[in-house]
């Protein structure tokens, strides 16, 4: 079959569903008349690698590198994906640069190509050409400091990689490109330009959902689905205003009917909107939302979905009811750019809420069972020693979150960095490198912070992150430490041209004691913590048992429990110095209150069933790993093995210990911060990387 234009997404890719743009090309030019085919080639080199995660992951990090020598896996996937290209039956070959991470990857393909065929009709296209080239993209293939800070798609144009360029998205550009068969590559074509993104559905037809990883590997593979472009936001850091300038959306309907004809279609039920923002249109949400579960109320087969959401001030959040429904239309996962703890922060950010605003909505997202991935940004140009400390708070507060599976993950970066096309780039007090401007920069409004600082911070987060949350975080720092090598010489000079105060580095104290520095700030955010007990009495011949518990020696509650459900509620504070220890005795049973028939089957039982027993808001009865290693059941004073929640016998007791000699990897998978006051002074090595970015800090510092 000859096809007009065969449309390909590019390395780097997390490969956790396919890029949304090709199949929503496809759809679009099909409906025109046009034939098209997609292909994902990182799919491909992932195929290559046989699969294997790990070494794709080390193998794209090239492409985001200062190393210069490709790697022979990168290089043989260059020669398949050119091969196949070149022989692919199609007027047009269309690369996709997705961002700035795809450039390299693009690069290297339309040269390959045209170094074996000139003839090939290459169109490249998507916003990674409207953006400054990634300084790898630099260092890689030598450009021209003149021209380091135009837009890549110029200097594509400048080397001739590519035929034409539909700058920014192509929904209506390709389809007028393909009619008069090829533009004027000067042609600057943003895309649609009605309110409303009305458009055929996309399809997915060339794809196979099964060549993806998945959401962290956890998840099925979802489909991507586009509901709005651009952002009602305009926070410093971020460039989607610039590439976006106006905020359009999808009507409601259209949005759930295409849902639904692709839930068919595919036989698949799980989806992720790809928008900067889920929540931007608050009037068009609360409708789709609605569609939705009115859907899922009434099929077998309900539609699951994720996406990005914008934490709203206090005085703008939806009642809520709405988060109840939100749940109910199969929202499962939200990412939320929540960026800092400090108000002061994030009003520099232009961020437009606050830290309560978040805690106020984690709390619904906690009831209705809906995870949070949270986006954080440490070392913003504003950020002071202070701001900084109030991070770490914040990091540590949201500790309870991660143990009740609220908080899935965290997305930490490599530190504040600039973008191009951003307010943060475009201040008057910011000083910048010419070359690493991204990196190395320096506000004269906050004089205490410069690169060395902004890294010790990144590396405590780090720390934190892993140390107490134990959960999943996103940072390379492997590929920081690549760029600080790479990047020495230009980091020493632009030191010393910056006015720096000369004050006693606190990041680089904090780092060397950052046991005691964690260990105060647990201190401080968990002064106490709630005890929940869910008890089920049944009485005997000589009427209920009775319960005696006590926390620290110190008596909670010593009283009969009258036959049915009880609910125990205690606020216990922590006990920093020495173990602590709870403690639940069962009396009042004779022998004559277990009540059996002739062939000695129990009939009736005093007795008290624990049904729930949660601390720190996890629920211990049901975590096997942690019983078995802090719970001790006694029968009078006789240990008996195994585990029990419950009492049967007379004087029996359960004693439940928090200690240092717990192993950590037993205790609910990491997540009981209980455990933690006394393993937070172990000694745990760094890893290679962290040690020596901290020996070129160092460096740094003497220089």
């Amino acid at each position: 079959m000859k096809y007009n234009i065969i449309i390909c997404s590019l390395p780097y890719s997390v490969l956790d569903f396919p890029a949304a743009a090709p199949p929503v090309l496809k759809g679009i030019c099909e409906a025109a008349g046009f034939k098209v085919y997609t292909r994902d080639l990182a799919v491909d080199l992932y195929k290559q690698l046989n699969q294997d995660k790990g070494n794709f992951f080390c193998i794209q990090d090239w492409l985001l590198s200062t190393e210069l020598e490709i790697p022979r896996e990168l290089s043989n996937w260059l020669d398949f994906c050119a091969e196949y290209l070149i022989e692919f039956s199609a007027d047009y070959i269309g690369l996709s640069v997705f961002s700035e991470w795809n450039q390299a990857a693009a690069w290297l393909l339309a040269d390959k190509i045209k170094r074996i065929n000139p003839n090939k009709k290459i169109v490249m296209g998507g916003r990674g050409l409207t953006t400054k080239s990634y300084p790898t993209t630099i260092n890689k293939f030598n450009i021209l400091k003149k021209d380091m800070h135009v837009h890549f798609w110029k200097v594509v144009k400048q080397q001739k990689l590519a035929d034409y360029l539909l700058l920014g998205d192509a929904e209506e550009s390709l389809v007028k490109f393909l009619r008069n068969n090829g533009l004027d590559h000067n042609d600057k074509t943003w895309g649609e330009t009605n309110q409303i993104l009305n458009y055929p559905f996309p399809n997915f037809d060339d794809y196979n959902l099964n060549d993806y990883i998945g959401v962290d590997n956890e998840r099925d593979v979802q489909l991507p689905i586009i509901s709005s472009k651009g952002c009602v936001r305009d926070c410093d850091f971020c460039d989607v205003a610039a590439q976006m300038p106006v905020f359009k959306w999808k009507p409601a309907k259209d949005l759930y009917n295409e849902i639904i004809y692709l839930s068919n279609k595919y036989n698949h039920y799980d989806f992720t909107f790809v928008d900067s923002i889920l929540n931007g249109n608050v009037r068009q949400l609360k409708e789709t939302v609605n569609l939705l579960a009115k859907h899922n109320r009434n099929t077998d087969q309900p539609i699951e979905w994720g996406g990005n959401w914008i934490c709203r001030p206090i005085s703008q959040m939806l009642n809520k009811d709405f988060y109840k429904l939100l749940a109910e239309s199969g929202c499962k996962s939200l990412t939320i750019g929540v960026e800092h703890g400090s108000d002061r922060v994030l009003t520099a950010m232009n961020k437009k809420t606050s830290s309560a605003a978040f805690w106020h909505e984690l709390k619904y997202f906690n009831k209705y069972n809906i995870q949070v991935i949270v986006n954080l940004i440490t070392g913003h140009w504003s950020e002071t020693w202070e701001d900084f400390i109030i991070q770490c708070e914040f990091i540590v507060r949201l500790q309870r979150y991660v143990a009740n599976g609220t908080v899935s993950s965290l997305c930490l970066g490599e530190g504040f960095t600039l973008l191009d096309n951003t307010p943060a780039l475009r201040q008057d007090n910011l000083l910048t490198h010419s070359t690493h401007w991204q990196r190395l920069f320096y506000s004269t409004r906050n004089p205490d912070l410069g690169f060395r600082e902004r890294a010790y911070r990144t590396l405590i987060i780090c720390f934190l992150v892993e140390r107490i949350n134990g959960v999943k975080y996103r940072i390379n720092l492997q590929k920081f430490l690549d760029w600080i090598i790479s990047a020495f010489d230009d980091i020493k000079e632009f030191q010393q041209t910056i006015p720096y105060t000369g004050k006693k580095l606190p990041e680089q104290e904090t780092f060397k004691n950052i046991n005691s520095f964690m260990q105060k700030i647990i201190e401080k955010e968990y002064k106490q913590f709630s005890l929940k007990l869910k008890l089920k009495s049944e009485n005997g011949r000589t009427g209920s048992p009775q319960i005696h518990i006590m926390f620290n020696g110190n008596t909670l509650f010593n009283n009969t429990l009258a036959e049915g459900i009880h609910e125990l509620t205690f606020p216990l504070k922590y006990n920093y110095t020495n173990k602590n220890q709870l403690e639940i005795l069962f009396t009042n049973k004779q022998d004559s209150d277990t009540i059996i028939d002739n062939d000695g089957n129990i009939l009736k039982d005093k007795k008290v069933e624990i049904i729930e027993f949660i601390m720190d808001d996890i629920d211990i009865a049901h975590h096997y790993l942690f019983v078995e290693s802090a719970v001790k059941y006694y029968e009078g004073d006789k240990l008996v093995s195994g585990h029990y929640m419950g009492f049967w016998q007379p004087n029996s007791r359960m004693v439940v210990t928090f200690k240092d000699s717990i192993p950590i990897e037993a205790i609910i998978n990491r997540k009981f911060l209980l455990n933690y006051q006394k393993k937070t002074n172990e000694a745990r090595p760094w890893s290679r990387e962290v040690d020596k970015i901290v020996n070129l800090l160092d460096q740094l510092e003497a220089d």
